[in-house]
């Protein structure tokens, strides 16, 4: 009878092990020591040794949801216990099992070994680009004729050194990269626990087989950057940061890192774009070899299967909006349902998002199957959610309704039709479908001196 698995924090010390242990065949920067090591504080990284598999638990984006990185996937009998193993620890926290990072051919094989199916989603907000090394040093081609102007255009404008990164450089770049927060991220929870990783790899840059590189003008640092190795042919670039004051200095900042780096890496993954606009154009801007796809699979049971049916039968979303919100956003906790008969008859959830006016629950998905409809059913669950809320000591509930019919019903529980303009700051529509029709009613279950914002920035909490 095998053990469950029982995780560990991550300690330099077992950084060794872990490298040893993990062949990467894939370009995919989650499996790069420097990344697991450097932001475990932020995905509450654990990891164990079990059945000759190393697998990492980790909150998925910092959220409750759990997730697990299993190395290596392959198709045998191991896999089916290991999957059943994490299925009890999952359990445990009163989730379904979530893989995450896992290649095409990945999934298939845990298809294949898997006693209950799985349903998959490739988020392209978070897939690697990769790039050949040689393009990126050389800056050849029409293609890259903008590139090369940039730096030909920093280099007669300033009078700039390059030299290789090293610890004893940390409170310069932490400064640089304060910098770079404020103008770009203020308030962004993710951007600050970047900071805590940077201070990671600095105090163990070593340990970490970490390869940087600075870039100053005069006696001031306006660029650093650094990565690790992720296979014998690929080379990660973690973090890379600049002084965007000084015009084309990140296409020299790149330009010189890859030119130092040793000539054994034939490709440079320069890792995802979190789906930020400006970034994205950036990345594609250096025309990519390829974009390294990853992979999230939830363990499906029968609650999924009910939320499924009841979305189905009472909203016209295609079928893949749904799995695509299990997977990504699912646990039971955001869930209330309702059974008639033992039937799943109704549902609603309440996704907790950080906005301008603190944490704050949205009510969505709110439905009721055709034959249970007028017997209180969205009542009740409307009922719990504003009573959880006072639980939680969250003081704003808010939602979108659907259509002007349903303001009146909201209204009889207290939402205010502020018309309050809503974004979703994260990688799924939670909204009409048309941003300009994402207009919010709000509950507010405290009296709020707090004035209402123009509109209402949600991102994951």
């Amino acid at each position: 009878m095998t053990s469950p698995p029982v995780f560990k924090e991550i300690t330099i010390d077992d950084v060794d092990f872990l490298r040893k242990n993990i062949i990467n065949q894939h370009f995919n920067c989650d499996w790069a020591i420097a990344n697991i090591f450097c932001w475990q504080d932020f995905y509450h990284v654990e990891w164990c040794f079990l059945l000759d598999h190393i697998i990492i638990r980790l909150h998925v984006h910092g959220s409750n949801a759990i997730g697990y990185m299993l190395h290596p996937v392959a198709d045998t009998p191991q896999l089916t216990l290991i999957i059943d193993l994490l299925t009890q620890d999952a359990a445990a926290y009163g989730q379904p099992l979530r893989l995450l990072s896992l290649s095409k051919d990945e999934c298939n094989m845990i298809n294949h070994c898997a006693r209950d199916p799985f349903f998959f989603d490739n988020n392209r907000d978070y897939e690697d680009y990769i790039y050949l090394s040689e393009n990126l040093k050389t800056l050849r081609g029409s293609q890259y004729a903008a590139k090369r102007n940039h730096v030909n255009q920093f280099s007669s404008h300033y009078s700039y050194s390059y030299q290789p990164l090293r610890p004893n450089q940390l409170d310069e770049c932490l400064r640089l990269e304060k910098m770079w927060l404020t103008k770009h991220f203020a308030h962004e929870t993710k951007m600050t626990a970047e900071q805590k990783a940077i201070q990671y790899a600095f105090q163990h840059f070593d340990e970490l087989n970490l390869i940087g590189g600075s870039l100053y003008v005069g006696d001031q640092l306006i660029a650093f950057t650094y990565g690790s190795e992720i296979n014998e042919q690929t080379f990660g670039v973690h973090i890379e940061k600049a002084d965007t004051e000084y015009k084309g200095v990140y296409s020299v900042i790149n330009h010189l890192f890859v030119n130092h780096l040793p000539e054994k890496y034939v490709y440079i993954n320069r890792e995802d774009d979190m789906g930020l606009e400006g970034l994205r154009k950036s990345k594609l801007s250096y025309y990519p070899y390829l974009m390294e796809p990853k992979y999230t699979a939830l363990k499906s049971d029968a609650m999924m299967h009910a939320i499924i049916n009841i979305w189905t039968q009472c909203f016209e979303d295609e079928s893949d909006y749904v799995t695509t919100f299990l997977v990504r956003y699912y646990i039971p906790e955001i869930a209330i349902l309702r059974k008639v008969n033992h039937i799943f008859a109704a549902m609603m959830f309440m996704i907790p998002f950080d906005s301008e006016l603190g944490k704050v629950f949205y009510i969505f998905g709110v439905a009721t199957l055709p034959d249970f409809r007028h017997q209180g059913l969205a009542t009740s669950m409307l009922n719990e959610a504003i009573l959880r809320c006072k639980e939680q000591n969250v003081n704003y509930l808010f939602l979108i309704p659907g259509n002007e019919s349903l303001k009146t019903f909201y209204a009889n529980f207290g939402f205010e039709d502020v018309n309050l303009p809503v974004e979703f700051m994260v990688d799924f529509d939670f909204g009409t479908g048309n941003p300009e029709k994402n207009k919010a009613m709000i509950l507010r279950l405290k009296d709020s001196s707090i004035p209402l914002p123009d509109t209402l920035h949600c991102k994951l909490f």
